[in-house]
């Protein structure tokens, strides 16, 4: 599962998400473009958002990373 998978099945936007992490909108839609990673602090605030733990939030990053490169 990438990260947009995982925001959109819950119900969430983009802009949501940003304003729970206090980030950009465009830094949300980078790292779900797989074109850029969310620090350890932001990684921990998706793992409290989306109520995963750090490992399993690591891997959905990693797999939207994958993603990418295969398209």
């Amino acid at each position: 599962m990438t990260l947009q998978e995982l925001r959109e099945s819950l119900g969430y936007t983009i802009e949501e998400l940003a304003e729970f992490l206090r980030v950009s909108r465009m830094a949300v839609y980078m790292w779900e473009e797989g074109k850029a990673t969310p620090n350890a602090r932001n990684l921990k605030k998706l793992s409290v958002f989306f109520n995963k733990s750090m490992d399993e939030m690591l891997n959905i990053v990693q797999e939207t990373q994958q993603k990418q490169r295969r398209d």
